[in-house]
C-alpha cells in the first residue's frame, strides 16, 4: 500500500498559511479489518514518509513495518484506514497527547470507507485538531493614542472555552482530558506598532466561555474580556486589541477557516497469486 498524492496543510504557527508537506514529513496510518477487528489486517502505526520522485512529484514511502520488510498487502478482505500527523513511533492513534505549547500542528483523518483489492484506493482529508487564537495589536487613533513605553511585556490569555493540553482520538477526531485554561506569552524586544500579531495553538473544551486578555505594556497593565463563544477545531479566531492611554479595547472576533486540505491518496498493493 502506498501514498501517491499530496496534501495541503499548515505546518507551523507562523506562517500558518504554508500549503504543502515538505520532503521528510511523516504520517502515521492505521489499517484494520473493515468490521473493526484485526483478523486480516492489523497495522496499528505504519509510517509513511514524504519525498519527491524523478518527475518531481510528491510520493509517500512506507517504512519497514514487518520484520520481513513486507508492505501492506490488500486482499479480497475489506479493510479500513485512518491517519494522523505528525508520526510518532510510540503513539497510539486513539490517545494522542497534545501539548499546544510545542506549536505542533496535529492533524487527523477518521476512518475512511471500506476497500479491498478491487478498489484499493483510500483518500485521507486531514483535519486540524486544534484552533488558533490570533491577536493583532494596534495603537488607538488620536486623541486616545497610547503615549507610554511601547515595549510589549506580557500577554495573558484565559478562558474556559480553551485549553492548552489534552488528548486526541485521531480515529474519531474527539478531544478529551483538556487542561490548562490560560497561557502567558512573555515578550523581550517586541514593540507596539512594529510587532504585527501573535498566533497560538489551543484546544477547544467544547463549552462556551469568554476569553480575557491581559496585556502588560511598558509600565501599564490592561485587561478586557470578549463575548462568550465555543471554539471549533480547524478555525482561527482573530482578535484585534487596541491600546489607548486608559484602556484595552477588543474588536468583535473574526473567525477564519484554517487552510483546507487536499486528500492524500493511498493505493493498496494487491495480493499476488
Amino acid at each position: 500500500m502506498k501514498i501517491t498524492a499530496g496534501i495541503n496543510t499548515t505546518r507551523n504557527v507562523t506562517p500558518y498559511t504554508a500549503t504543502t508537506f515538505g520532503s521528510g514529513a511523516q504520517l502515521g496510518v492505521r489499517v484494520i479489518d473493515g468490521a473493526g477487528t484485526t483478523t486480516n489486517y492489523n497495522f496499528q502505526n505504519a509510517l509513511y514518509t514524504s519525498g519527491v520522485n524523478e518527475e518531481n512529484e510528491q510520493v509517500w514511502t512506507l517504512g519497514t513495518f514487518n520484520a520481513d520488510g513486507d508492505g501492506i498487502i490488500i486482499t479480497e478482505n475489506y479493510a479500513k484506514a485512518m491517519a494522523y500527523y505528525p508520526y510518532g513511533a510510540t503513539i497510539d492513534a486513539a490517545a494522542i497527547p497534545i501539548d499546544c505549547s510545542t506549536e505542533t500542528d496535529w492533524m487527523y483523518c477518521t476512518w475512511r470507507p471500506q476497500f479491498n483489492y478491487t478498489t484499493p484506493t483510500v483518500s485521507f482529508a486531514m483535519q486540524h485538531a486544534q484552533s488558533i487564537i490570533k491577536v493583532v495589536f494596534q495603537n488607538a487613533p488620536s486623541p486616545d493614542t497610547y503615549t507610554g513605553d511601547l515595549t510589549l511585556k506580557k500577554l495573558t490569555v484565559e478562558g474556559s472555552c480553551l485549553a492548552r493540553a489534552g488528548t486526541l482520538n485521531a480515529t474519531t477526531g474527539a478531544l478529551s482530558s483538556q487542561t490548562g485554561n490560560s497561557y502567558v506569552i512573555n515578550y523581550t524586544t517586541e514593540q507596539l506598532g512594529t510587532f504585527a500579531a501573535q498566533h497560538d495553538y489551543v484546544l477547544t473544551t467544547g463549552t462556551s466561555g469568554a476569553i480575557t486578555f491581559t496585556l502588560e505594556i511598558g509600565t501599564s497593565k490592561y485587561s478586557a474580556t470578549t463575548a462568550a463563544l465555543t471554539l471549533q477545531q480547524g478555525y482561527i479566531y482573530q482578535y484585534v486589541l487596541t491600546i489607548s492611554d486608559t484602556k484595552l479595547i477588543i474588536d468583535p472576533v473574526t473567525i477564519i477557516p484554517w487552510v483546507n486540505v487536499e486528500p492524500i491518496t493511498i493505493e493498496g498493493e494487491e495480493q499476488e497469486g
